[in-house]
Formats: structure tokens, sequence, C-alpha cells
């Protein structure tokens, strides 16, 4: 009789190995395709409840990773704004990192690009081709005094290229943008435009911002920034000869009255 040897302890324990190995694979595999093939719905999702429904994608369409939506903006409990045609936008991997080109039809000529990358007990952000132009009553977002104002108008906000570092709690920008307000209006006056703004804002070791008038009766300047990772900014409004009784209620919200002027600080 032929007696056939029976397997070692070790070669089962190699074959079972390889079956965990061979399962995890599996599963790796699944779990990959199903987030590669993940429906635009899933991020919709997301971005209502990280948002608490202030930023909605309506009408999400493809996929995670390429797709596109109508957008709905609720700032501050406002009336919501829905972008009158749609976003698009892709993502993938860019080394370590990740990179997503968003492009609003309605409000951009060009798709801006965001890189991420993770560093050393920091990350590194850069965000190029910024170029976007969105209502001006979703200003009222950003609490007193612009949800009292009621502005309408158009904001256009660009940059070439930005930068941020950052390093456990502190970070740095790097670059320019520049933040325009034209034509604004306001349900606080009966002049059919106030003006036409610039904020710009420069990066460095302390970045800067500067607040101009480009045209219009109600005059505003203003300069602060980001020092030691603290923001201040100090500024004033006043209206244009022949414009005082006009503009003396907005001048009221816009903060304390100091003569003809009237002064505010963030």
């Amino acid at each position: 009789m032929t007696r056939h040897p029976s397997s070692s302890p070790l070669s089962l324990a190699t074959t079972r190995s390889l079956g965990a190995w061979a399962a995890a694979g599996l599963c790796l595999g699944v779990l990959l395709a199903l987030l590669y093939h993940a429906p635009a719905t899933w991020l919709a999702a997301a971005v209502a409840k990280l948002s608490q429904n202030k930023v909605q994608l309506i009408d999400a369409q493809g996929r995670v990773w390429q797709g596109s939506a109508r957008l709905l903006l609720a700032p501050g409990g406002q009336k919501p704004v829905l972008l009158p045609q749609r976003l698009r936008w892709t993502a993938g991997m860019h080394g370590l990192g990740a990179k997503l080109t968003l492009l609003p039809e309605c409000c951009s000529s060009r798709p801006a690009l965001l890189l991420w990358q993770p560093g050393w007990g920091g990350q590194h952000i850069q965000l190029t081709n910024l170029d976007v132009r969105l209502p001006a009553n979703l200003l009222a977002g950003l609490g007193t005094p612009f949800n009292t104002l009621g502005f309408e108008g158009t904001v256009a906000l660009s940059s070439p290229q930005l930068k941020l570092q950052t390093q456990g709690q502190n970070w740095q920008l790097q670059g320019a943008a520049q933040l325009q307000l034209l034509q604004i209006s306001s349900s606080l006056t009966t002049l059919p435009v106030l003006g036409s703004y610039q904020v710009a804002v420069t990066g460095g070791v302390n970045t800067s911002v500067v607040l101009s008038t480009l045209s219009g009766a109600l005059q505003l300047q203003g300069s602060g920034g980001w020092q030691n990772g603290r923001f201040g900014f100090a500024g004033q409004a006043q209206a244009a000869p022949g414009y005082e009784d006009s503009l003396a209620n907005i001048l009221n919200v816009i903060g304390q009255r100091r003569g003809a002027a009237s002064v505010f600080r963030i």
C-alpha cells in the first residue's frame, strides 16, 4: 500500500496566508472599483452635510471624479441663489496628493485648478487660473454689516496663482488675488449705484489686504491683513461731495460716524 505524505504545518500556513492576501486584494479591488464608479450624488450628499446645506449640488450627474451639477448657494439664511448654468468638475490623483478642476459655466471662462499635496507636518495647496463672477448678494453670508446692506451687483474674484503652505498651526500665503465689487447697489439708498470697489490681497510673511474705490458716490478705503495668525482690518466710508444726504442712512449702518466719515473695523 502506498502512503501519501501528509501536508506539513508550514505548507498549510503558507496556503492560508496566500488565501488571506488574495481575499484582501479582491476586497481592495472591489473597493477601488466602487469608489471609481461612485455616483456624483454621493458627493452632493457629502457637500450638503459638511456645509450644513449652505452649499448644495442640485441635479448632480456623472461620477464623484468627473461630473456636473447646478450650484445652489444659501449663505447666512438669506434667499438661496441658484447659478444659471452647471458647475463641472474633474478630480484625480496628483503624486501623493490630489487635483481638482472646477468650471462654473455661468461665471468663468476657464476652469480653476486646485492642487493639494501632503507634507511633513503640514500641507501645500495651490490654486491657479481663478477667474469667477458671482452675484453680490452672496456677501450677506459674511454677516454684519453685509446682511443688512442688501448689496446687489457683481463680485469678480481672480488670481493667476495662489499658494498656501501650512506647518502645524502656522500658515503662509504666497501670490496675489483681486476681489472687485462692480456696480454695487443697496436697498438702504435710493441711488441706483453706489460704486465699484477693489480688494487686493497680497501674500507674504504678513498677508496684506487693501480696499480702494474704483468709482462711485460711496467712497471706501481701508487696509489690514493677517499677522501672527490673526486678522485685523480698519477702514472708512464717506460720501462724495453732493451725496451726503442720499448716503446718510447707509453710512450709519457701515460703522461708527465720525463727522462726515463712517469708521469700521474687523
